[in-house]
């Protein structure tokens, strides 16, 4: 025996008998069929798509398990890098075709990889930018944005827009911390006391002298402490 149950919608008025000829999905869905059924035809067989970490990648896999359930087109294929210099690299030697970057990691994949950014993320502001906010404590009221020489800081990881470029050309441009010479690492080294960069002491990212309290907060077990 089936039952059907019709609850209907608020603002629905009426119904209306379906002709024959609409009485099946395809028949139903006219031309719209051709569009749903357009988002499982590519003529790119695969896409490879390169994470970093363990989360990054179990995603990846559940993602490209919902793909291919739904017959969507390319297939999705994960690639596992070590950082994201790595995964730019992998990109550019073709093991890689695409990879999810930060702002500022667009601009070195730009640069050093001839890499191009061919979609972006669109929040309430209706453009491509977005806000970056400082936080402290509240009962810290000695802590300010224009002097924070001595403090302890921790940021999102080295060379990344939101948690490094940007507040650090924010305090050089306003004279707040020595340049020495737009080396922006020895200018946070010896401004704050101590910090978690993650990144700070790779030489993928910091070519210079290695400064050890930029990851003096940072936790993380062996391998993985202070690493982006």
């Amino acid at each position: 025996n089936m039952r059907l149950c019709l609850r209907p919608y608020r603002g629905a008025e009426d119904l209306r008998i379906l002709d024959e000829n609409t009485q099946t999905y395809s028949g139903y869905l006219g031309h719209n069929l051709d569009i749903i059924l357009g988002i499982r035809q590519c003529p790119v067989n695969s896409m490879t798509l390169c994470v970093t970490s363990d989360p990054e990648q179990e995603k990846c896999i559940k993602m490209r398990t919902a793909l291919k359930a739904q017959l969507l087109k390319p297939e999705m294929v994960c690639h596992k890098g070590h950082s994201q210099i790595n995964c730019m690299q992998a990109i550019a030697n073709g093991l890689a075709d695409v990879a999810v970057f930060d702002a500022g990691d667009v601009y070195t994949a730009g640069l050093n990889y001839n890499l191009i950014p061919f979609m972006s993320e669109i929040y309430n502001l209706g453009t491509d930018d977005y806000y970056v906010v400082a936080v402290a404590k509240e009962e810290d009221a000695a802590t300010e944005i224009t002097y924070l020489k001595g403090k302890n800081t921790c940021h999102t990881g080295i060379n990344t827009a939101a948690g490094w470029i940007i507040p650090m050309a924010y305090l050089l441009s306003n004279g707040w911390i020595r340049s020495y010479g737009c080396n922006s690492i020895r200018a946070a080294a010896e401004y704050f006391s101590k910090s978690c960069v993650p990144g700070a002491l790779s030489n993928e990212y910091n070519t210079g002298v290695p400064y050890e309290n930029m990851c003096h907060l940072c936790h993380g077990a062996s391998y993985r402490n202070c690493r982006r």
